[in-house]
């Protein structure tokens, strides 16, 4: 667990909390003390982080995905291309509905700890992560 792993570190390294803004995504950063950089840890399963959220992906395949750990898609790509047109104006319009789309079907946590959740659907090579 990420838990587990900052215990670890905590035993060899001095780790302090870097405040980020929320804008950055779900990972806490912490900066080790005398190195360079920072460390990010994600806890999608020990902290859900859900209700803060604010992820879309774009697939490999032009979906757009409201949550990782979700089946759920709007199909951005046929969107535009059902348009058949090259105004900048509509095709702006497809996005920013798409998009919309996407946000209000976010659902209001996942489902990874239930042993029947289909994991199937989470390759990352497939999402873009």
């Amino acid at each position: 667990s990420v838990q587990e792993i900052k215990e670890e570190l905590i035993k060899k390294y001095l780790l302090n909390p870097i405040k980020i803004s929320t804008a950055n995504g779900p990972a806490k950063y912490f900066h080790i003390k005398g190195g360079e950089g920072t460390i990010g840890f994600i806890t999608a399963l020990s902290q859900h982080f859900c209700k803060t959220c604010n992820r879309i992906r774009l697939t490999s395949e032009g979906k757009l995905r409201p949550c990782l750990f979700s089946n759920k898609e709007v199909d951005i790509k046929q969107a535009i291309r059902n348009a058949k047109t090259d105004d900048k104006i509509i095709r702006s319009e497809i996005i920013r509905n798409n998009i919309g789309e996407a946000i209000s079907i976010k659902p209001e946590g996942h489902k990874l700890n239930n042993k029947f959740s289909n994991r199937d659907f989470f390759k990352m090579s497939k999402i873009g992560g």
